[in-house]
């Protein structure tokens, strides 16, 4: 293609581009048009790289840089996802038709490092619209811990760096192994607790406090609901803290369930189905504690032991204070 041709095209597409960027539901028609801009090279006649085309139309058309970036990894995340289902022969919806924003897609696709197979859960569910930003947003926290622990990077130095990003091995990360984001993508779901002829309005998980040294490896969940009372409707506030014990030594090395228990209304401990029995002796002593299990293999989590109301409860308002300042 002859550099007049290709500056003729560009100049088409930067005019195609501008009124639709900055509405979301355009999305993927953008991305088709930054990919042939890429893909043919249409810039080069005038600028040395993508990039550097991509950072001037945002200055020329008062664009968001980091709005067309997403945009862009968005479609490149969405295609290679249909293309690993098609490969498959399993169906996806395919990309001019998903409802998907890209927000969603890049979360997604952090979350799961790529990982197609890992990926199809979460893009079912916000396909169905049954997961939230903050759902999303918790699961990333909690794999940017798992991330760290490993040694394995959480963020792009910089724009260059993406292809070499998606390129790193995740080898020295157990992936058959039970994480803190596997048990926290369940957790997120209120249906795993015992319904009590109640109607569930508020439910909310929290996992910024694990490494908190008074709730260390705890989850601490916020449930609101309403239920008959004496014909009326009452009011319930429920605070559960859920300690999740990943490793032979955790469960080991505290033979006995924290003493702290004046912080919440119910108490639980989550542990893989490989250590299930490692669980039940741990609790053993304390009947009033509710024991949980979760398998990979199905994402499901099963309550092997009900938890008991703690009616010594002295500090539970600390926790209640604890959750509206994060929450302000």
């Amino acid at each position: 293609m002859e550099d007049n041709e290709k500056k003729a095209k560009l100049e088409k597409i930067e005019k195609t581009i501008e009124p639709l960027v900055k509405t979301q539901e355009y999305w993927v028609e953008v991305y088709k048009l930054l990919k042939s801009v890429e893909e043919q090279e249409l810039y080069d006649p005038e600028y040395q790289s993508f990039t550097a085309w991509l950072k001037s139309f945002a200055e020329r058309y008062d664009v968001t840089l980091s709005l067309l970036w997403l945009q862009k990894k968005s479609g490149k995340f969405y295609e290679n996802y249909c293309e690993y289902y098609k490969a498959l022969s399993l169906p996806v919806t395919p990309l001019e038709k998903i409802t998907i924003v890209p927000y969603v897609l890049t979360m997604i696709e952090k979350i799961t490092a790529g990982n197609m197979r890992e990926a199809k859960e979460l893009v079912d569910k916000a396909e169905a619209g049954s997961i939230s930003r903050n759902e999303l947003q918790t699961l990333w926290n909690l794999e940017k811990q798992e991330r760290e622990k490993n040694g394995l990077p959480t963020k792009r130095l910089n724009r260059h760096d993406e292809e070499e990003f998606e390129k790193i091995s995740y080898q020295n990360f157990n992936a058959q192994a039970t994480t803190l984001s596997d048990i926290g993508s369940v957790l997120c779901n209120p249906a795993w607790l015992v319904p009590l002829k109640q109607v569930r309005k508020k439910y909310k998980l929290f996992t910024e406090f694990t490494k908190e040294k008074m709730f260390r490896g705890a989850f601490i969940l916020a449930e609101n609901y309403t239920k008959p009372f004496d014909g009326h409707q009452k009011h319930k506030f429920n605070i559960h803290m859920l300690y999740i014990k990943l490793e032979d030594d955790e469960l080991d090395d505290e033979p006995d369930f924290p003493g702290y228990k004046g912080y919440a209304d119910y108490y639980w401990v989550v542990v893989p189905y490989e250590q299930l029995d490692k669980g039940k002796r741990y609790i053993r002593n304390n009947p009033d504690i509710g024991l949980l299990c979760f398998t990979k293999s199905s994402n499901n989590i099963h309550i092997i032991q009900q938890s008991s109301w703690n009616d010594k409860c002295d500090r539970r308002m600390d926790t209640v204070e604890m959750l509206a300042n994060y929450m302000l």
